[in-house]
């Protein structure tokens, strides 16, 4: 079975004016990613995949917080990203169905602090599709761990956006060492 996760398409990084877009709103928008990531739920949902949307949402007293890094204690101290905030709202274009699971990180990646490893090992997911924000990021970290897990492991690459150079680096030099790199249309063709 196929999973696509879609990571972190929250309206404050990917719209003008979110308090974390400046660096990567412009480039969803020149990109097209949220266009593709539309595309590419549909086929998701088409098909019958599996679907999981991820985003960085942090409960009331932090429990879910496992990345301790200073830009995390900076995200903790001013109360950004709270579960139910304007800041965690996943946008429009890629909203979760009623039927689809959502999972709030307190995380770089997906593993560290959600139960997505324990989802997809009852689901039998054995493949896994990425789009998301940042590429460098959230999607890196995801698809690096997901490849050690064992998962077969696609990224979507113009489903997924970052400041311009550390995207393609990411796409072109990093990510093909744990996952195959794949266009919208590659995964709507996808049987």
């Amino acid at each position: 079975m196929r999973a696509l996760l879609l990571i972190d398409f929250q309206e404050s990084f990917c719209r003008e004016g979110g308090v974390s877009a400046a660096a990567i709103a412009p480039e969803v928008a020149a990109r097209g990613t949220l266009e593709h990531a539309q595309r590419s739920l549909k086929a998701a949902r088409d098909r019958g995949d599996l679907v999981i949307h991820v985003h960085l949402a942090f409960d009331a007293k932090h429990r879910n917080r496992t990345n301790r890094t200073f830009r995390f204690d900076e995200h903790e101290h001013a109360a950004r990203y709270m579960q139910g905030s304007v800041d965690s709202a996943i946008c429009s274009e890629v909203a979760p169905a009623p039927d689809e699971l959502v999972l709030s990180k307190g995380s770089v990646g997906v593993f560290g602090s959600t139960i997505l490893d324990a989802v997809l090992r009852t689901a039998k997911v054995e493949q896994l599709a990425l789009c998301g924000v940042a590429t460098h990021l959230a999607v890196e970290s995801t698809a690096r761990e997901a490849s050690d897990r064992g998962y077969a492991v696609s990224v979507i690459r113009d489903a997924c956006a970052g400041p311009a150079a550390l995207h393609d680096h990411a796409v072109d030099a990093v990510l093909p060492a744990f996952a195959e790199i794949i266009t919208a249309d590659d995964f709507v063709s996808a049987q």
